[in-house]
């Protein structure tokens, strides 16, 4: 019942069927983040609910707004995120490579923040 709601886009709904019976709502945010065109009351309204982290900040590097002015603040959330992810592991020698892939990450971040800057200086 609950994709069924998603299917029809019903998301308030659908969240609240999950609720009633203890079901995960990261699905039903990440379906409504990915039917949607990338928006800063999408990030702030949706993305800021997911617990899966990794795919929020991937979304944010491939999110394509249709501004500069709503893909900036896409990417620095993204870039936030990685910096708190980075930093809660960064001294578990253990999880060397966990730490490398927010790192990775970050910089593809820096550098799709630096493509749009130089793409409206143009």
């Amino acid at each position: 019942l609950v994709h069924a709601n998603m299917d029809l886009e019903e998301w308030g709904s659908a969240l609240m069927l999950a609720r009633q019976h203890g079901l995960d709502t990261d699905q039903i945010y990440k379906a409504r983040w990915t039917s949607s065109p990338a928006s800063i009351e999408g990030m702030s309204d949706w993305l800021s609910r997911i617990s899966d982290r990794p795919w929020v900040v991937v979304q944010c590097l491939i999110a394509c707004a249709t501004s500069y002015e709503t893909q900036r603040p896409i990417l620095v959330y993204g870039l936030k995120e990685t910096d708190t992810q980075a930093k809660r592991i960064q001294n578990s020698i253990s999880n060397e490579p966990e730490w490398s892939w927010w790192v990775k990450l970050r910089l593809a971040l820096l550098g799709a923040s630096i493509y749009f800057q130089c793409r409206t200086v143009s």
